[in-house]
């Protein structure tokens, strides 16, 4: 009811409303504040509300109406979300830079992988592959956020793997090696209300987001939609 008032409030104001998001943390650090600076500097001046968190909670999120655009992995259709994707990535073997690993030339396969003290996180977890599970079966560290995956990875607790935009933000001290199983990678895109209006706001945001996914598709390694 509070967001309802809110929104309503701000669109009466300027006829713009406001924008609500959730993001998967990689975007957030890196697209994300592209796509804002754009608004800013096309003179927008509605609010933006960002936060950031995992896939299935993002989805749950716009689907209980708590934001209003979500920009995270969709696995599986759902009526009531209507989902447009906006880029495809890879995830890589992410490990301390000291690991024998780190300085391969070639993309790795999975059996390289084993034995590894690997790190559970949710998003080798989506990849759905038994190569994954296998690695994840035998873990004793899960981490639920990318800085905590990063933090333990460069503290030697272990290795894991994770979404290639991850790496922009991360120490000198990790290093992200590919690789070569091209099942490893996921699409990323925005969702929303199946059928619902949104708000002149949320449409010139995503507007944004999508002509940033296009521009940063070399410096970021991920094939656009």
């Amino acid at each position: 009811y509070d967001r309802a008032c809110l929104a309503m409030t701000s669109y009466a104001a300027d006829l713009q409303g406001r924008c609500d998001v959730a993001s998967v943390p990689s975007v957030a650090v890196t697209l994300l504040p592209r796509a804002i600076a754009q608004l800013r500097a096309e003179g927008s001046s509605f609010d933006i509300h960002v936060r950031d968190s995992d896939s299935s909670a993002i989805v749950e999120a716009v689907e209980n109406g708590m934001v209003e655009v979500g920009l995270c992995v969709l696995a599986s259709k759902r009526p009531q979300l209507s989902f447009e994707p906006l880029f495809q990535e890879p995830l890589d073997f992410v490990c301390p830079v000291d690991h024998p690993l780190a300085t391969s030339k070639r993309p790795l396969k999975w059996a390289q992988l084993e034995g590894e003290s690997f790190i559970r996180n949710g998003a080798a977890e989506a990849l759905g592959l038994a190569e994954t599970e296998a690695l994840a079966a035998g873990s004793k560290l899960t981490a639920t956020n990318v800085s905590s995956n990063l933090a333990m990875v460069e503290a030697g607790l272990g290795v894991t793997i994770l979404p290639r935009l991850c790496r922009w933000k991360c120490s000198h001290a990790v290093r992200f090696v590919p690789l070569a199983d091209p099942r490893s990678s996921r699409r990323v895109g925005w969702i929303a209300r199946e059928g619902r209006n949104l708000q002149p706001a949320s449409l010139r945001f995503i507007e944004c987001i999508r002509q940033q996914t296009q521009a940063g598709e070399k410096e970021f390694g991920y094939a656009a939609a």
